[in-house]
């Protein structure tokens, strides 16, 4: 087993299951890795559930499912874990196994409401619930491509819109892209021979739309999207009868920004005052005084003042 670290976008051994079983229906939470049933090798299914703990990096196993299963959907919500669909070598089935991680114990939930089962199938979880993409229906094991969806609070399968894959969704898989998003890579047709295209599902709509091909076509590959957004996909079959152990990821979703309008204030023109001072006009008064016979006396007197003499030539106080 490996396991992959986001942060130094790197891979590492992990430590190996005790048994070697494919096909396994996987879920991750609860700081855990649930590991339940897969096919052992000729015609033998098994019920066993291993669990990995990732921060011992090491094995248990847990309490062995109802019925042996493979190439089942599992997903972890709320503290459960749930074995959905798959086949038991001969037929696809339509059960729903729930495990109750804190209690270690099993029980049965509604059947899928897929009439020929669905197997080759993968889950993920968003808005709390289980999403189930995918698969093969029916004894002849034809490629499916609706999704459903489990509410655990009703306890009920809804069938939900068709991908529009073109006869493929075979060993698919899906996980969250974004707000209200799901991206489906669609897997392989009937005679298992894997596309690169993907699509992208709008929970709050119900619809689908084509999303980015990936580098390389893929079929029963692993998916998750990682803590920032982004979706890793790696392994699975390139053809019908080869595999590729390469990865790619698809970088996240980049939020659209609406941006804030600016404010701008007009000022009215600046206004420039010029003051203009009249002052007031100019006095000249001419005092005439009289004077002895034979003699003249004339006197200036400054302006804006007006003064009225006496005959000694004196200014009094009462001039203005």
């Amino acid at each position: 087993m490996a396991r992959f670290n986001p942060t130094l976008n790197t891979w590492s051994l992990a430590a190996a299951p005790p048994l070697a079983a494919g096909e396994s229906a996987v879920g991750a939470g609860n700081g855990k890795v649930f590991v339940a049933a897969g096919f052992l090798g000729g015609t033998t299914v098994t019920t066993t559930l291993e669990i990995y703990d990732i921060a011992s990096n090491t094995w248990t196993y847990g309490a062995s499912l109802p019925a042996g299963v493979e190439a089942a959907a599992g997903a972890v919500l709320n503290g459960k874990f749930y074995v959905i669909g798959g086949d038991d070598f001969t037929v696809p089935v339509r059960s729903t196994y729930i495990y109750d991680i804190a209690a270690g114990t099993w029980s049965t939930g509604p059947q899928i409401p897929d009439t020929g089962g669905r197997t080759n199938t993968y889950a993920t979880t968003a808005n709390g619930l289980v999403y189930v993409f995918g698969g093969a229906t029916t004894g002849s094991f034809t490629a499916i491509d609706t999704l459903l969806a489990y509410n655990p609070g009703t306890n009920s399968w809804t069938t939900l819109a068709s991908a529009g894959t073109g006869g493929h969704g075979n060993y698919g898989a899906i996980s969250p892209y974004g707000a209200g998003k799901l991206l489906a890579t669609d897997g392989a047709d009937t005679t298992f021979v894997a596309v690169a295209t993907t699509h992208i599902y709008d929970i709050a709509s119900n619809t689908w739309s084509a999303g980015p091909t990936m580098q390389t076509p893929r079929a029963g590959h692993a998916q998750g999207t990682l803590p920032d957004g982004r979706v890793l996909v790696t392994n699975g079959l390139n053809t019908s009868s080869t595999t590729t152990t390469t990865s790619e990821q698809l970088p996240p979703v980049v939020p659209c920004t609406t941006a804030t309008p600016t404010a701008t204030s007009t000022l009215p023109p600046t206004s420039t005052a010029t003051r203009t001072a009249t002052a007031p006009p100019l006095n000249t008064a001419t005092v005439t005084s009289t004077v002895p016979p034979g003699s003249t006396a004339t006197r200036t007197v400054a302006p804006s003042s007006t003064a009225t003499a006496r005959p000694t030539n004196t200014v009094g106080p009462s001039a203005t």
